[in-house]
């Protein structure tokens, strides 16, 4: 059988793209602490997200997305450019 390995439709590094787009564009501009606190999380985990060196957990991807009122699909999908 080999070793085939399947593109997640997901991806970490166009989540923290977006993550950081999206704290920057915000008004008045979010920090991560600020977002931290919002979603009950350490800064050091949103510093994580924000890096892609984490993923969060998906009710944790629920909770940004609604945050910043965008869709899930927009946190994770290169096709999702246009979906706020």
């Amino acid at each position: 059988m080999g070793n085939q390995t399947t593109k997640s439709p997901f991806d970490v590094q166009i989540l923290s793209a977006r993550l950081k787009d999206l704290m920057r564009e915000s008004v008045p501009k979010v920090t991560q602490k600020d977002l931290a606190a919002a979603l009950g999380t350490a800064p050091n985990m949103v510093s994580a997200y924000m890096h892609g060196k984490s993923c969060p957990s998906l009710p944790m991807a629920v909770n940004i997305a609604q945050y910043f009122d965008v869709s899930i699909c927009l946190l994770y999908t290169s096709d999702a450019a246009d979906e706020r």
